[in-house]
């Protein structure tokens, strides 16, 4: 059994998990990624882009995804 944050990510879990689709599936243009998140869809397109936009203020580290910035 899963719980989820929120109604979004459980309907993210839906469409990863199990292919249901929602009505604002957000593809990727450059490869086969998608999501229903709007902040996954844009730190994936980030990705692409080698937009590095999140700097931690103790160091020169960066960063697309600010979930890895509390990882180290």
């Amino acid at each position: 059994t899963s719980t989820f944050k929120d109604i979004n990510n459980f309907r993210e879990h839906l469409f990863q998990e199990h292919g249901e689709l929602g009505v604002n599936v957000r593809q990727c243009h450059l490869c086969s990624y998608a999501t229903l998140l709007k902040s996954k869809y844009d730190c994936h397109i980030r990705c692409h882009l080698n937009n590095r936009v999140i700097r931690c203020q103790k160091c020169n580290y960066s960063t697309i995804n600010i979930s890895l910035l509390y990882k180290l």
